[in-house]
């Protein structure tokens, strides 16, 4: 499942993205870019900058674009968190100055509250 989960996120990235001029494969994820394999477990932090939990995985398109980011939130170290799938438009993926990876989202958790549990099929 993650080896396809990868495969669909480069093919929704530009050309250019996913590999040099000429070439057939990518070597190693470009600036930018992380494999999906790697999102789980990212912090996410809310509008306010305050940390709501952590991202699980992401849910795709059989297209193979990002329709969301499935974020646990609430909870003490799992303990009653709830899987809650926020649509990719309010995600920006970015990496700190110390190299970690970090989630944030352009909307307060008390948005969140009224957000449905995800359910996976």
């Amino acid at each position: 499942m993650r080896a396809a989960l990868l495969a669909a996120i480069l093919l929704a990235l530009p050309v250019s993205a996913r590999a040099q001029e000429g070439s057939l494969s990518l070597g190693h994820p470009g600036p930018g870019q992380m494999m999906a394999s790697a999102i789980g477990k990212v912090p996410v932090f809310d509008a306010t900058g305050v940390q709501i939990g952590d991202a699980q995985g992401v849910v795709m398109t059989y297209d193979g674009r990002v329709a969301a980011v499935l974020i646990g939130i609430g909870g003490v170290l799992g303990i009653l968190e709830r899987p809650v799938a926020v649509l990719f438009e309010h995600v920006t993926l970015s990496e700190t100055e110390d190299g970690s990876r970090r989630i944030d989202l352009d909307i307060p958790l008390d948005a969140l509250d009224t957000a449905p549990d995800f359910r996976k099929p």
